[in-house]
């Protein structure tokens, strides 16, 4: 098993757990969805409890579990998103 989490990422565990939720609720980009075929779980973020302590992604529908997680997730700038969103969501007149 290898942990392929961004290296380069400086943040704590409840940070990245944070990311990773902001991303999954976030109407702009795709989901992290389980690998398994035909089961298309929205993976979420769990702690491996071990002395690595690591961030990794499980479906709560199957036992997927998944490793690698895109540095994407934890750059994104959701406040542009957030901007954009509520532009879509004003009435035109």
């Amino acid at each position: 098993m290898e942990y392929k989490i961004g290296e380069n990422i400086n943040m704590t565990n409840k940070e990245k757990i944070k990311e990773i939720k902001k991303w999954q609720k976030c109407k702009f980009v795709h989901q992290l969805i389980c690998g398994k075929e035909k089961c298309n779980g929205v993976l979420g973020p769990k702690e491996s409890g071990n002395p690595l302590n690591k961030i990794y992604l499980g479906c709560p529908k199957c036992d997927y579990i998944q490793y690698n997680i895109p540095e994407m997730v934890f750059n994104l700038n959701y406040e542009q998103f957030e901007r954009v969103q509520r532009l879509l969501e004003t009435p035109w007149i």
